[in-house]
Order: structure tokens, then sequence, then C-alpha cells
């Protein structure tokens, strides 16, 4: 078994008038095998060409960040849906630069996960570990 640290830290000092936020929490997860370690990929227009996650039902503490590059160009404009492999639907949507942490499950059911470019082909980094 291997222990996964993450830090989540939100501070802004202009979201709301009336206080600012600073908001910070971490976890000592424990993971086991398998496991992805940091990994790239160009994703595509097509998601099934980009499979990060292969389907199962154990939870998995899944990374991903748009590293807002494409063919080697800083890109502003171009994103990146998450979709589940065995329905191509997007429940998450990364914009150039920004990156998730989740607990990856779907309900028990088997199910993985994929990268799909909105527009030109992006590259992403991931990694991912299963739940202990």
């Amino acid at each position: 078994m291997a222990t996964v640290i993450p830090t989540l830290t939100i501070t802004s000092s202009d979201a709301f008038s009336s206080n600012n936020i600073s908001v910070s929490a971490t976890a000592s997860l424990t993971a086991v095998a398998p496991i992805q370690d940091m990994s790239t990929v160009i994703a595509t227009t097509t998601g099934a060409n980009n499979i990060i996650k292969p389907t199962s039902t154990a939870v998995a503490y899944l990374y991903v960040r748009h590293t807002a590059t494409r063919n080697g160009v800083t890109t502003s404009t171009d994103n990146v849906d998450l979709e589940f492999t065995t329905s191509n639907i997007c429940f998450a949507r990364l914009a150039p630069g920004e990156f998730l942490f989740i607990p990856f499950n779907f309900a028990g059911v088997t199910n993985g996960v994929q990268l799909q470019a909105t527009g030109n082909t992006v590259l992403c980094e991931y990694m991912w570990f299963t739940k202990g």
C-alpha cells in the first residue's frame, strides 16, 4: 500500500464583498495497485482514442491537468472534456491551465475515463491511484 497526500488551497480577496476566502484541506489517502504513474497524452477530438483510466468498479483518485499547450504552442482557447468511457458523456471540462483531483467512481458500475479535446489536440498530464 502507498500513501497519497493531496492538499487543496483556495484563496481570494475579491470573490465576495463581505469577506476573503482562505480555505485549505489536506487528506492522507491509501492507494493500492493498480496505479498509473504521472503520464501525458495528446487529447484529440475522438475520446475513445484517449482513454486514461481503464474501466473498473473500484474508486480511483484521479488527477488531470490541461497543460495549456497544443503541438508545442501555448493555447488559450482549446478545452478538454473528461468523459465516461461507456457513454461518452462529459462529466468535467478543463480550460487551459486548469486541473482536477477527484475520487472517481460511477456509482459502483464498471466505467473508465477518456479525454476529448473540443477543438485542436491538447497536451494533458494525468495519474491515478486505486483507493485502498
